[in-house]
């Protein structure tokens, strides 16, 4: 069955994944949440982010970084760079 241009678009650019985050941050604002379930849900995310970014790191091919060359490499790690310190500078100047 082929998608209508419109259904192709809806479903391929909403992050619905942000649902799930703004569903959870309302039902812990109004407190629905206990803080048991709080600690272990905090716990489980840490896990969660810790295999998804080791699967990430295993699929890497080096032999395609190889190919790309060193400046497609440079590019990705400057910009890498520059999200860190907007990162710490948000963090340790304004608080965020």
């Amino acid at each position: 069955m082929r998608r209508s241009p419109i259904n192709r678009w809806y479903s391929s650019s909403i992050p619905w994944f942000l649902f799930g985050f703004l569903g959870m941050s309302c039902l812990r604002t109004i407190g629905l949440i206990p803080e048991g379930l709080v600690s272990l849900l905090l716990q489980m995310s840490s896990l969660f982010l810790t295999m998804a970014m080791a699967g990430m790191g295993l699929s890497v091919d080096m032999v395609m970084f190889k190919r790309m060359g060193i400046k497609s490499f440079l590019i990705g790690l400057l910009g890498s760079l520059v999200i860190s310190v907007v990162g710490f500078l948000a963090v340790r100047v304004a608080h965020f």
